[in-house]
């Protein structure tokens, strides 16, 4: 197993499943909420159409580590509007992100 570059990731014959997004900040954007990374290069640019998973309780992060919202309902906003998140890997939970869906 190895990472796979751009070039091929780009090749229309890598079936690629599932990614997981990271911890990681570009230039002060949290990853699980970058438009740049997650939707234009990934899903557009690179053509990625599978299941995209956070990294551990990252939306929840977007409030409680990178401070980029003023509680966890806006993290919920946040990752779906600023990124294309299909699955948070943590469902214990489930009513916050149902009542941040409202």
């Amino acid at each position: 197993k190895k990472a796979l570059g751009k070039q091929e990731l780009s090749n229309k014959n890598v079936d690629l499943l599932t990614i997981m997004e990271s911890y990681t900040e570009i230039d002060g954007v949290p990853n699980v909420a970058n438009r740049q990374t997650l939707t234009r290069i990934l899903r557009q640019q690179l053509h990625f159409q599978g299941l995209l998973v956070t990294d551990y309780h990252e939306i929840f992060n977007l409030y409680e580590w990178h401070h980029t919202v003023p509680n966890r309902n806006e993290a919920l906003v946040q990752s779906i509007s600023e990124g294309s998140v299909d699955m948070s890997m943590i469902a214990n939970e489930p009513d916050d992100f149902f009542n941040g869906m409202k």
